[in-house]
């Protein structure tokens, strides 16, 4: 998957910071700033050409990361979810069953989400978007 970009700032020598336009299949998703007009979305690349601030450059992704990247962010929390509040209606009976099985389910999602970022190291490299050429 290739964007074209703005580097809007230089982190260090060899990453940067760059604002891209919003694919059109990102439109549909939603998941980048849900409900909000902006079409612009700031991602952090590798820089190993040198780009400078201001500079419009091609910024490149595998496509199968971005898949497993999304399938990583949102496919395993919401099965995460679902899970907790399955397994809270076995677990839980009474008047409060329901209350607390969606209880369960978010917590089981909020402790998903933590592991994630736990191990953002691991595969960090793997889903990190390259900078391969200077356009302007």
């Amino acid at each position: 998957m290739e964007q074209n970009g703005k580097i809007v700032e230089l982190v260090d020598d060899t990453t940067a910071k760059v604002t891209i336009m919003r694919h059109s299949a990102c439109e549909k998703c939603g998941a980048c700033h849900v409900g909000s007009s902006n079409r612009n979305v700031s991602i952090t690349a590798e820089n190993n050409i040198n780009a400078q601030l201001g500079h419009i450059v091609e910024v490149q992704m595998e496509t199968q990361n971005v898949l497993s990247a999304a399938l990583i962010m949102y496919v395993i929390p919401l099965i995460t979810l679902v899970t907790g509040i399955l397994i809270g209606t076995k677990l839980f009976q009474g008047e409060k069953s329901d209350i607390l099985s969606i209880i369960l389910g978010f917590v089981l999602l909020a402790l998903s989400y933590f592991v994630i970022k736990k191990n953002e190291h691991h595969f960090s490299k793997k889903y990190k978007a390259v900078i391969t050429k200077i356009i302007e």
